[in-house]
């Protein structure tokens, strides 16, 4: 896991944590990313999204997931919202408050 390369460095190439708080935040970690749902994207279908749209991959990415599970994007990305319009559903901030 990347973090685990992150959290070594801090504890002995930096010395800025000790190795207590090392060993604390990767546990942290590990709890955090066990509550989370995460996703796989189709980096081809994703690539495609990009081609045909000019956004950036990040972008397109989420663009994928949320017309692959049938949800909103929620985004005050102007840009985004215009390029994504016709194919997604999408909400402001505003809108889902």
């Amino acid at each position: 896991m990347k973090n685990s390369i992150v959290i070594w460095k801090e504890v002995t190439i930096f010395k800025r944590i000790t190795e207590d708080e090392g060993e604390r935040l990767y546990q942290f970690l590990l709890k955090v990313l066990e509550t989370m749902n995460l996703e796989d994207v189709n980096y081809y279908e994703v690539e495609k999204i990009v081609i045909k749209n000019g956004i950036s991959f990040y972008d397109a990415s989420y663009v994928w997931l949320a017309r692959n599970l049938s949800l909103p994007l929620i985004t005050e990305d102007e840009k985004l919202r215009k390029k994504a319009s016709g194919f997604i559903s999408l909400m402001s901030l505003e809108e889902i408050k």
